[in-house]
């Protein structure tokens, strides 16, 4: 476009000029040699200079003129010999192509080469890893040129193109890989000149342990171990008997460990299930448990008329009961014969003796006491209800009954004592006594005086729960252990100052009287540890001993480089001490000496390691640990593309960024902006702008990616020209003259005579 304007200027000069020269003053033509003779850019382009030799000093040199878009006019114009400019942009097409350059009546000739292709991964990945089950995936190709053509191919019968076998410029290859039946398999897909790697595992197998479990018929906790055959194995429980439950692992990838929780067995039948830890069964057997019962209510009071009544029997399945009356007016309906929670009902005869009478109704161990009022007799007591401190005290009851009425004073609370009074006739006193409540919280009992309950409360003093027994002490291979817990309604909490080699059962709180148990892991040293079970302010000391058998490794560390390496671990152990060795990382492979006897050697291979990022694993020995340190890779930072062109508008744009580090952008100049934030870890974009140019001047500036730069080139303005007045008239005897010429800021112009009798 500037070209074209400058054109359109020196032809209304031209013009000008002839209407002020007169016939017969022509000058002899001019003509231009140039050097180079034509122009041979590569494909990149670049800025050129042209040496123009005129055949007369005061020829005038026109400014050049191009008929190509991607050649621009840099400087030109003038008289006599001088030098023009031009510059050519990169050429991105395979192709070369060819422009000229219009000097006057002359043409100048600008071949550009055509650009070569290469070929890259789009993402950056040339590797791709599958399971045994296989699966499908795509390869993104990135072409220097829309041009270059490619194939895709694989020589394993595994491996099949699905799409994209062949291609010119970016495109996408589509791939499947067949299921493995059998080892580890690796190949490769070849598209141009780049390969990719594509490796698939074998299939998974697993080993749980312990294969079965026997438990006791209390609730009981437990872990199972899971080892897969690779690491990328993942698994996951099923089949879970509805005694048990998962609690943690039920499911993951690579090694792992299952937590179960079994439920008390209630009844006194054993039971058996099996569940499955990646398809491994895992049978679980559970003792039956010893029967236990409750009975409700343990004192009736009946009128003087027949009447009858019913008693529960809480037990548990499969645990048998009988009742039985040692009175003739009291009678058990049926067999009184139960088996597990049930109840029976009883029948009492009408009382005409005139005096209350008692009977008696063992069941399961129980005895259910039932008393009978006497129909003439009426009783009145001084009180219903005894408040009494936490101190021992003592206290009394006033019977009123007529005469030959007989009565008798019960108490159903082992801290209330009779001491007089248990029994009389007509009007009489109980006395009794209250022990002291030094242990437990507010206490409530009942005495029944005539028939009448009388309710006897005992404030509390500070709750002080203890366990039996208090001390504990295991072999190096740890166990389960069990407590009983005494705290007289008080309520209590669990927990232990061990670091994690002492694991708590549910429950942790409770109110009351109850039972604690808990799980020590094996000791995998030589010393002896220690450790409390706290239940509220009363500890349980619990002891471990050390292994008598006990490895050592030596050295105890190692340090290894980015590109990772191997090693030798020296093993010292007595004699018939058995170990075995594992790694904790899987970056980290036991090559040698995965198990061994005594003295004797571990070999280990580190893989390197494909991030900046120092990191750590350990390698265990008999209980012995081999700590790993290896360095991170170095920093590196790559760019696609490398450069971005963008017209005098401006425009925006992207830069993949492909890093194994973290890293920061920046540029220099103020036209460019860069997008937040304007850094990353690892692979990721960076976005741009370019802002619009004012001029008509091209300019180019970098972005700078924590040191690898990307090029910016941006075009300038076009210009656009005007004369005024467009024409003159001039007399015989000569003169002088203006015009005006109009154009955009920072467009250059030059004024050119074509007749010597003219002068600018």
């Amino acid at each position: 476009m500037y070209s074209r304007y400058m054109a359109g200027l020196v032809l209304a000069l031209a013009v000008v000029l002839i209407l002020f020269a007169s016939p017969g003053m022509a000058q002899a033509p001019c003509t231009f040699t140039f050097s180079p003779a034509s122009g041979s850019p590569s494909a990149s382009g670049g800025n050129f200079t042209v040496t123009v030799t005129a055949s007369n000093p005061t020829c005038v040199r026109p400014l050049p003129v191009s008929n190509a878009d991607w050649i621009t006019i840099s400087f030109g114009g003038g008289t006599g010999s001088g030098t023009f400019g031009y510059t050519v942009k990169q050429n991105f097409s395979i192709n070369p192509r060819v422009g000229t350059i219009t000097h006057g009546d002359q043409t100048y000739t600008v071949t550009q080469a055509g650009a070569s292709c290469s070929l890259s991964f789009s993402t950056g990945s040339s590797s791709a890893t599958f399971n045994s089950a296989g699966g499908s995936g795509n390869i993104s190709i990135s072409a220097s040129a829309s041009e270059c053509q490619w194939t895709a191919t694989s020589p394993a019968s595994w491996i099949t193109i699905t799409a994209g076998a062949s291609g010119a410029g970016n495109g996408t290859v589509s791939y499947a890989v067949a299921p493995n039946t059998g080892p580890q398999r690796n190949d490769v897909i070849t598209i141009g000149n780049l390969t990719f790697n594509v490796v698939q595992r074998a299939p998974c197998s697993y080993s749980v342990s312990p294969t079965s479990i026997d438990a006791p018929a209390s609730e009981t906790l437990g872990t199972v171990a899971v080892t897969p055959s690779d690491q990328s194995c993942t698994w996951s429980v099923t089949n879970v008997p509805s005694f048990m439950s998962i609690t943690f692992g039920s499911s993951g990838t690579g090694n792992g460990t299952v937590g179960y929780r079994i439920a008390p067995n209630n009844t006194t039948s054993p039971r058996s299930g099996t569940f499955l830890v990646g398809g491994i069964p895992v049978s679980v057997t559970q003792a039956g448990g010893v029967c236990s019962y409750s009975v409700s209510p343990l004192e009736v009071e009946v009128p003087n008329t027949a009447a009858t009544g019913t008693i529960s029997v809480t037990a548990g399945s499969g645990c048998p009961w009988q009742a039985t009356s040692d009175s003739s007016w009291l009678t058990i309906s049926g067999a009184g014969l139960g088996t597990g929670s049930g109840s029976f009902n009883y029948s009492v005869s009408a009382n005409t003796s005139g005096q209350a009478r008692t009977a008696n109704v063992s069941v399961a161990g129980f005895t259910v006491r039932v008393r009978q009022e006497t129909g003439s007799c009426t009783y009145t007591l001084s009180t219903t209800s005894v408040e009494a401190p936490y101190f021992a005290s003592t206290g009394s009851i006033n019977v009123t009954a007529p005469s030959g009425c007989t009565w008798a004073a019960t108490s159903s609370a082992s801290w209330v004592t009779i001491s007089s009074g248990a029994s009389g006739s007509g009007s009489g006193t109980v006395n009794f006594s209250i022990a002291s409540n030094a242990t437990g919280p507010p206490r409530t009992g009942r005495l029944t005086v005539a028939g009448i309950a009388v309710t006897v409360s005992q404030d509390g003093i500070a709750c002080n729960p203890t366990a039996t027994p208090a001390s504990f002490t295991f072999g190096p291979d740890g166990g389960t252990g069990s407590f009983t817990i005494q705290a007289a309604g008080c309520p209590w909490t669990l927990s232990t100052n061990a670091l994690g080699w002492l694991r708590l059962s549910a429950p942790l709180s409770g109110t009351g009287d109850s039972s604690g148990s808990f799980v020590v892991d094996p000791n995998p040293t030589g010393l002896p540890r220690s450790a409390f079970i706290v239940l509220s302010n009363f500890n349980i000391v619990v002891n471990q001993t050390g292994r008598s058998c006990v490895a050592r490794v030596a050295p105890s560390s190692g340090d290894v480089a980015a590109t990772g390496g191997s090693g030798i671990i020296q093993v010292e152990a007595s004699d018939g001490c058995s170990w075995t060795s594992s790694a904790t990382v899987p970056w980290v492979t036991i090559t040698a000496g995965n198990a061994g006897q005594g003295n004797g050697e571990v070999a280990y291979r580190v893989d390197p390691n494909p991030t900046s990022q120092t990191r750590t694993g350990l390698i265990t020995v008999g209980g012995a640990l081999f700590s790993i340190t290896q360095r991170g890779a170095a920093c590196t930072v790559s760019l696609s593309p490398l450069s971005g062109s963008f017209p005098a508008a401006g425009g925006a744009g992207a830069i993949n960024v492909a890093s194994n580090c973290d890293w920061t952008a920046s540029t220099p100049v103020s036209w460019i902006a860069l997008a937040e934030p304007a850094g990353g870890s690892g692979d990721g974009v960076l976005r741009y702008t370019v802002r619009d140019n004012p001029t008509t001047q091209s300019r180019n500036a970098t972005i700078s990616v924590s040191g690898t730069l990307f090029s910016v080139s941006q075009a300038g303005k076009g210009c656009s020209y005007a004369v005024s007045p467009d024409s003159g008239r001039v007399s015989g005897t000569g003169g002088a003259g203006v015009f005006r010429v109009t154009s955009g800021s920072g467009c250059d112009w030059t004024p050119v005579s074509n007749a010597a009798w003219l002068t600018i």
